[in-house]
């Protein structure tokens, strides 16, 4: 099942492992977990999340994608919500 809340400021959805989306450069991503023991690989990330430990919510947000197709490789199975500024061409 694919779900994706659109809002007036973002469009937010949850992965629960490892995998990619297209989302074009230069723009706003921000990921959220509650798991403190997930560890993330990004490719197409501003700043890279690799050998980050997240022990805080708020330590994924405010990134910037480099490429068109954003890629994240979870240590494990776990839960993050991911979001992307909104761009009226998403609708």
């Amino acid at each position: 099942v694919s779900l994706r809340m659109i809002s007036d400021y973002c469009i937010a959805f949850p992965m629960t492992g490892s995998g990619s989306f297209e989302c074009g450069t230069g723009r706003a991503i921000s990921i959220f977990s509650p798991d403190s023991s997930l560890r993330l690989v990004s490719d197409g990330l501003q700043w890279q999340t690799e050998n980050v430990r997240f022990t805080n919510w708020w330590q994924a947000t405010l990134n910037r994608s480099s490429k068109e197709r954003v890629a994240l490789e979870f240590s494990h199975p776990s839960k993050v919500l991911v979001t992307l500024d909104f761009r009226p061409s998403d609708l």
